[in-house]
């Protein structure tokens, strides 16, 4: 694939290791073919070639910068991997809890729709439809804040091993 070059990875690619500009996206094309993918983060991946590291958005190469521009001492580099862990637990911890619910949910979900099979008057069908209406809405609202944590956490973990993993 062919990237297109952003002027900020041009004046990057210039300033911090002397690439004339014209020959800044032959370059960066040449050092993306070998690349690893280290991150994802929001709309931006993260690419390692020997030394350098690639933020590529789509199509676009967006910066370049040395890896050892991204010196940490060791204390700092524990720090965030204790924060890591920390945060891993409470993501499993909410996680469970919420998906504890909605199996509890799901449950009372699955007794109304037999229920509502079983009614044979109108009113009591619509009541039940009510109920099963709120239930869904909830388990849905459930779901959607278990997802939102999930790509949270993911994202967060990304990050964290895209400056500490070497």
């Amino acid at each position: 694939m062919k990237y297109s070059i952003r002027r900020h990875a041009v004046e990057r690619a210039v300033e911090r290791f002397g690439i004339k500009p014209e020959h800044v996206s032959k370059w960066l094309n040449q050092m993306m073919e070998n690349a690893t993918l280290v991150s994802k983060r929001r709309n931006c991946d993260v690419y390692v070639h020997k030394d350098k590291r690639i933020v590529i958005d789509g199509s676009y190469v967006v910066t370049v910068m040395d890896r050892t521009d991204i010196t940490l001492n060791k204390n700092v580099v524990k720090a965030v991997e204790k924060e890591l862990r920390k945060a891993e637990r409470l993501h499993k911890s909410v996680d469970k809890k919420l998906a504890t619910v909605i199996a509890e949910l799901s449950i009372e979900q699955a007794q109304l729709t037999l229920n509502k099979l079983k009614a044979k008057s109108p009113k009591v069908i619509a009541a039940i439809q009510t109920k099963l209406d709120s239930v869904n809405s909830k388990i849905e609202d459930l779901q959607k804040e278990r997802d939102f944590n999930d790509c949270n956490f993911r994202e967060l973990k990304d990050s964290s091993y895209a400056y500490l993993a070497e």
